[in-house]
């Protein structure tokens, strides 16, 4: 005994006790009053919104990723506010009966069959999918149901004044007319050009403009399943015992495109036949007798396997616009009429034997290819050059003689014979020049090695090399500059009383007049920057004011030709749209009120230390 407990505490001295009790999911990760947030529960909808995410950016958006971009603070932000609800909702007695909970599973959209009732195997099979047990989805339906007294107790009697949303609608939809005079940037003229001078000082002042970056010289080898496939011999048993074994995959089954009248009563339902039958309109009918809308009369394009079997039989028996006799199920009579039939079938095998075959060979090219990968670190030990490899294994391999790590080589292009291998090119960045050579693998199964011969560091060009580059960008500030101050000049003119027209410039287009345009429509279709239009819609009738356009190309002198105020009682949606979207906007606030309010009246303790235990990784939150 005194010996195992002498080895125990060894091993604690060598590894360390706090590893035993470091992570225990019950323990809370966050604390409010009396509401406690596990680990569990924090780290299983840390995975629901990283599931989320994953399927918006693809399976390659992984749980570090998510970490960087600040997932773990956004979800305690989240299970933070629902625990500070939840107290505040403990105390004031808030909660839901049975009924409401039972009202409200049955009426989920989630867990309704194709016949819109409630199906319990649905039910189940969602909460599966949710990873949840029936248990807990209630008792955070209870929860979810309480807050939501709680929020409707403090935004529900939010309306907005009339008045407030009219002076924004005012604003927003005043209209103006204006003509407009463009002083292209391209079309002004330069007394003299740059001088040496200028250009050496422009270099110089803007060497970010005209800085190298860094470039490297790489050579690679690469091995794919799909560059050894072709070799690969496949014989024609192996080609139909593949076929037999995916014959599912070559079979498309029949489709039906199906719509139903359902009543409880048979003779309703005889009735509502006999009518179809003699020509009446079926939607006619369904209103009349059923009292159902066209909408709720569609099953959509529906396979037999997809229905109940004694109403799949049926339906599947129909022609086309057949009306057939009526069907019972446990939820009433049915009328079915099918619409359209897309027939099924199963391709052949000479259809499909070139699929097959190409699969077959890559499947067989994977365990090639990782026999290969094991010969090319075999010879990697036995001090072979990357060439040797590529030479003695017959393998694919190139060389870049310079490329940026965005993959573009000096002129700005797709480095040409640069491999499409995720990871290949940011491999070359990460290694210096001499390293040993390291066979990796890349997201798509490529076997690589890749070595740096140079590096070309990061390097201001000289002026010498990029002298027309530096004189084309100076000469474009200088004509700049010259509209600006054109534009100047002209608006002092036409503030003295001169029209647009006779101050255009010899040789320019002639000024413009918009139709009427709110502020947003100025800033796009009669190209205003920002800075503009809100000084143009500052002005009165016959106001103007010059700056720079939108797209930074030229230089604009306008003059405000004519205003038109709102008309609000004109447009009552758009007021309404409004009015709703104010009000949204103030429960948003008194929502955010209403949860600093909770964080200054309750304790909110976070337990860093087991946050950290829950991603294995110290300082989680940065």
């Amino acid at each position: 005994m005194k010996i195992f407990l002498g080895l125990l505490v060894l091993s604690f001295a060598i590894w360390g006790i706090g590893d035993i009790f470091r992570f225990q999911p019950s323990a809370a990760v966050v604390t409010v009053g009396d509401q406690e947030i596990s680990g569990e529960r924090f780290l299983y909808r840390f995975n629901r919104e990283l599931r989320n995410l994953q399927a918006r950016f693809g399976p390659e958006f992984d749980q570090a990723q998510a970490r960087r971009l600040g997932l773990v603070d956004q979800v305690m932000q989240q299970v933070t506010n629902e625990a500070l609800y939840n107290q505040q909702i403990s105390e004031l007695g808030l909660t839901a009966s049975e009924d409401d909970i039972l009202v409200e599973i049955q009426q989920n959209p989630s867990f309704r069959d194709s016949f819109g009732n409630f199906s319990r195997l649905l039910f189940e099979q969602r909460l599966r999918q949710m990873e949840e047990t029936e248990q807990t989805f209630v008792a955070s339906l209870k929860q979810i149901m309480a807050r939501a007294q709680l929020l409707e107790a403090t935004v529900g009697s939010v309306s907005q004044p009339a008045v407030m949303a009219d002076a924004i609608y005012s604003y927003q939809q005043e209209k103006r007319v204006l003509e407009i005079l463009s002083l292209p940037h391209t079309a002004m003229t330069l007394e003299e050009a740059p001088s040496e001078e200028e250009l050496a000082t422009y270099h110089r002042e803007h060497k970010e403009r005209f800085t190298s970056p860094e470039y490297r010289k790489l050579t690679f080898l690469t091995l794919r399943p799909a560059d050894v496939a072709g070799e690969i011999h496949v014989d024609d048993q192996e080609l139909h015992d593949s076929y037999d074994a995916r014959l599912h995959e070559f079979t498309t089954l029949e489709r039906r495109t199906v719509e139903q009248i359902v009543v409880q009563d048979k003779e309703l339902a005889s009735q509502i036949t006999e009518r179809l039958r003699n020509g009446d309109d079926f939607y006619a009918v369904a209103e009349e007798l059923a009292g159902a809308d066209k909408s709720s009369l569609a099953l959509g394009q529906v396979t037999q396997e997809e229905m109940p079997s004694e109403i799949g039989e049926a339906v599947f028996a129909l022609a086309v616009d057949q009306i057939g006799e009526p069907v019972n199920s446990p939820f009433g009579w049915h009328v079915f009429r099918v619409l359209d039939i897309a027939p099924g079938g199963t391709r052949s095998f000479e259809t499909v034997k070139d699929d097959i075959l190409n699969s077959l060979q890559l499947e067989k090219a994977l365990d090639a290819v990782y026999d290969l990968s094991t010969s090319i670190e075999d010879r990697l030990a036995g001090g072979n050059t990357l060439e040797e490899i590529a030479e003695g294994l017959s393998l694919l391999h190139g060389r870049v003689a310079a490329v940026d790590a965005s993959g573009r080589n000096r002129e700005g292009q797709p480095a040409e014979g640069l491999p499409d291998v995720p990871g290949l090119l940011q491999a070359g960045f990460t290694t210096e020049v001499g390293e040993d050579l390291i066979l990796r693998q890349g997201a798509d199964g490529t076997y690589y090695l890749v070595r740096v011969d140079e590096i070309m560091p990061i390097t201001l060009r000289p002026l010498a090399e990029v002298r027309d580059d530096v004189r084309s960008l100076l000469e474009e500030e200088k004509k700049a500059e010259v509209a600006a101050a054109e534009a100047d000049r002209i608006l002092s003119a036409v503030k003295g009383g001169k029209s647009l027209a006779e101050l255009a410039p010899s040789g320019s287009a002639p000024p413009s007049v918009t139709e009427p345009l709110i502020r947003t429509q100025s800033m796009s279709s009669a190209n205003l920057s920002p800075e503009l239009a809100r000084a143009v819609f500052s002005l009165p009738n016959g106001g103007s004011a010059a700056g720079e356009a939108r797209d930074g190309n030229a230089h604009l002198v306008v003059m405000v030709k004519q205003v038109e105020p709102a008309d609000t009682a004109e447009d009552a949606p758009g007021r309404l749209q409004l009015r709703q979207y104010l009000a949204q906007s103030m429960s948003e606030d008194l929502i955010q009120q209403l949860t600093a309010a909770l964080q200054r009246k309750y304790d909110v303790d976070i337990n860093d230390g087991m946050l950290d235990a829950l991603f294995d990784e110290a300082n989680i939150r940065g």
